[in-house]
């Protein structure tokens, strides 16, 4: 679940031009354009000048200004934790983990996670204010717990802790009957599962997860199928492993680069080769040639029914 793919989309966005003008000089301008829009912001009521300052620095992490993506960040947060409100607080510590993450400092990345997650589990205790529908509810803290999970596993395979976290937002959802959150946390459990080698649990939990994390681009599905390829790996199912991957391979040549750098398989760049190597070994180059076009020739409704199909025969 790459979220940086789309954050900018849910950001406020700037509502007129010279709000624009203005984010361009603080991003883009020279020192004396920088110097004028801060003039500018000066004389701005507080709400105004903090979207800007955010929207500043979204315009900055697009340019992979990450410096810049900071100074905003940290400047907007602190007027929106002195008078705004919590859903204005969170967007500003997401987009300032996403800054830390794009800057490789995965501990502070962490640490704004954590903070999101304590903001939404202080904020959940309380009644909004009658009216307001931004404010975060007793369900809110379902995301902040699942991306959290997310990172420990990915950045620090602290495994217990995220499956504690998991459980935590699985729970929530299911009271609450939030569907795609109960899908999200049921995969995320499979990837811990799958990282604490139980092979059973992780199958299990696809299962379960797979009817419930639908989207139009199929990119959840591919995600499942990317998580399973491994998991086929690790189990010593080569045939298997090496069919999902001939999938993925032919369905990332269709999207766009961030599927390419996003998957697993292809984002590894040690681990790996060393599994297709093994898998080539294993199975030899007439089987693994064959299982490899197998898998670029099927359908996404067809790799999924064969990522979960256990029976024996589909198990080479």
């Amino acid at each position: 679940m790459c979220l940086v793919r789309y954050w900018d989309d849910w950001i406020y966005r700037p509502q007129n031009a010279n709000d624009v003008k203005i984010i361009k000089m603080l991003v883009e301008g020279d020192v004396k354009q920088k110097q004028k829009a801060e003039q500018a912001l000066i004389s701005m009521p507080w709400e105004r000048r903090a979207h800007i300052l955010n929207w500043a620095a979204g315009r900055a992490f697009s340019n992979e200004d990450i410096p810049t993506s900071d100074h905003y960040s940290e400047r907007a947060n602190a007027l929106y934790c002195a008078y705004g409100t919590p859903c204005q607080h969170d967007n500003t510590l997401i987009r300032m983990a996403f800054s830390a993450k794009g800057a490789g400092d995965h501990e502070r990345a962490r640490r704004l996670m954590e903070e999101r997650v304590d903001l939404a589990r202080r904020y959940a205790r309380h009644e909004p204010p009658q009216g307001d529908e931004n404010w975060p509810t007793a369900a809110s803290p379902i995301y902040p717990l699942i991306y959290l999970s997310e990172y420990l596993l990915r950045y620090f395979n602290e495994i217990p802790q995220a499956q504690q976290y998991l459980e935590e937002s699985l729970a929530l959802a299911r009271h609450f009957e939030r569907e795609q959150g109960i899908g999200d946390a049921l995969f995320f459990l499979a990837v811990a599962a799958r990282k604490a080698g139980d092979f059973g649990a992780a199958q299990a939990y696809h299962k379960q997860s797979f009817p419930l994390r639908q989207d139009g681009m199929g990119d959840s599905q591919l995600e499942h199928l990317d998580e399973m390829t491994l998991l086929a790996f690790e189990q010593g199912q080569m045939e298997r492993a090496v069919c999902l991957f001939g999938f993925l391979e032919t369905q990332c040549k269709t999207r766009d680069k961030y599927w390419l750098g996003e998957l697993k398989v292809f984002h590894d760049r040690e681990t790996f080769p060393r599994m297709v190597d093994r898998a080539w070994k294993v199975l030899g180059a007439q089987t693994f040639i064959v299982a490899l076009w197998r898998g670029r020739d099927m359908t996404i409704e067809q790799s999924i029914e064969y990522a979960l199909d256990m029976s024996p025969d589909a198990m080479s």
